[in-house]
């Protein structure tokens, strides 16, 4: 790509060009190993919540923990992929905002399809409270999931906890 690339210094415009990227990343099967806010040393993070987390969600039994990498940006934005199949779900997107201290809140939403049909079902949201750890390094949560079908009505919802770990940098040694 020739030219000059013109530096924009909008907050939603960095949140919706790290929304995209990491959506584009994500749907291209690549592996997420950094985004706007990881940092690599572990006190630099303090009370940001931005940047790439390796999250476990506790959801009621019968169903197993979940694995899932969440991206939250600078400007507010947030992008999860989990380790659900891709044929029953799609990443999910969302927004976040800081309550009060180490205090977060996220709202997410992710679209629900038939694995052997491909049809829409409807969608999921999740509305998470995050306390986030005294070194900025892990959080704890505990979210509301609303199962919705495809008109919006709700046929479902249940809470579940979750744990997050900041995804660190893991710098390669230097070439001769």
């Amino acid at each position: 790509m020739a030219g000059r690339i013109r530096v924009i210094r909008s907050r939603r415009f960095v949140a919706v060009a790290a929304s995209a990227v990491t959506l584009a990343a994500v749907a291209g099967g690549l592996t997420i190993q950094a985004a706007a806010g990881a940092q690599s040393k572990p006190k630099s993070s303090g009370n940001r919540i931005a940047g790439t987390w390796e999250v476990t969600v506790n959801r009621p039994a019968p169903l197993p923990p979940l694995r899932s990498l969440q991206v939250l940006t600078v400007g507010g934005g947030m992008v999860e992929t989990s380790a659900e199949p891709p044929a029953t779900r799609s990443p999910q997107l969302g927004t976040w905002e800081r309550v009060r201290g180490r205090l977060y809140a996220v709202t997410g939403v992710h679209f629900r399809f038939n694995p052997q049909t491909g049809a829409f079902l409807g969608t999921q949201k999740i509305n998470s409270t995050r306390r986030l750890s005294q070194n900025g390094q892990s959080f704890t949560a505990i979210a509301r999931v609303t199962v919705l079908d495809p008109d919006g009505h709700v046929v479902g919802s249940f809470t579940a906890t979750a744990s997050g770990q900041r995804m660190q940098v893991e710098r390669i040694p230097d070439q001769p």
